[in-house]
């Protein structure tokens, strides 16, 4: 594990250790547990729970095994969902589990998070999966060091039947995915980033929000009292600053950058 930390290449670790040290002895084998924490680069810490047997072989203790457990932070904040890999709720709250009941693109069906429409939940739960590919310490840090950010993203579930984007937001951390329910915050940080690297405009930037919160061109233009040739000139010059030709793929692209 030290190996792994003094790596620069795959770590960004400056510090780790252990506390909380009980051992107990019993003829040739023995067993410690501790709390195990470390310290990132970035000022951000984990916190574990470990696990050593060891055996004493010719005068000398080995370890025979060893295991650690992310310590998971409990209940999810704020308007969101904590899923396990094959898209169980592990963790949420009443408000959560009360704005699910009529969110437009998902729903809880026995214990399940699903989209409200086949193709949708096709989609989503392809996403669930391929998430937990990095629930475990060592995936999702692998991730953070190949992609240059944590694992949060944006996932497409399709498309309305006025023409609007149906998308969710993942994160995931302490060995689950969590699905952002009101996700403001996220769309107004990478909504900056992405103004900043493409060199949108204000007004382009608007456009951008709305079509990330599912609405459709027609709607969007009522809501910001423009009309519908405005909104498409706008989404027209966003098409050719970003290379991208869809709502689906402007909207992925935008809220991947940061």
């Amino acid at each position: 594990m030290k190996k792994f930390f003094d790596d620069d290449r795959w770590s960004e670790i400056d510090e780790f250790g252990q506390e909380n040290l009980c051992v107990s002895e019993s003829g040739d084998m023995a067993w410690a547990v501790y709390d195990g924490w470390a310290r990132f680069r970035d000022g951000g810490r984990a916190h574990t729970y470990e696990t050593r047997i060891l055996e004493k072989l010719n005068g000398c203790w080995k370890i025979a095994y060893s295991s650690f457990a992310i310590r998971q932070g409990g209940a999810a904040i704020g308007l969101s969902v904590s899923l396990d890999g094959e898209g169980r709720i592990v963790a949420s709250n009443e408000v959560s589990l009360a704005a699910l009941k009529t969110h437009p693109h998902l729903t809880v069906s026995a214990g399940k998070l699903r989209a409200r429409r086949l193709s949708w939940d096709k989609n989503l739960q392809r996403a669930i999966s391929d998430a937990a590919r990095h629930h475990g310490f060592f995936e999702t840090h692998k991730y953070e060091i190949q992609m240059g950010r944590s694992p949060v993203y944006p996932v497409i579930l399709g498309q309305s039947d006025d023409g609007g984007v149906a998308v969710v937001h993942f994160s995931i951390k302490d060995g689950v995915t969590n699905i952002r329910i009101d996700a403001d915050d996220f769309l107004e940080r990478r909504l900056r980033y992405a103004q900043v690297v493409f060199g949108l405009s204000d007004g382009q930037i608007r456009i951008a929000r709305h079509i990330a919160m599912g609405d459709s061109l027609r709607r969007l233009s009522l809501k910001l009292d423009i009309s519908s040739n405005t909104a498409r000139t706008h989404l027209t010059r966003m098409y050719e600053k970003t290379g991208v030709n869809s709502q689906a793929a402007l909207v992925r692209l935008l809220l991947s950058v940061g």
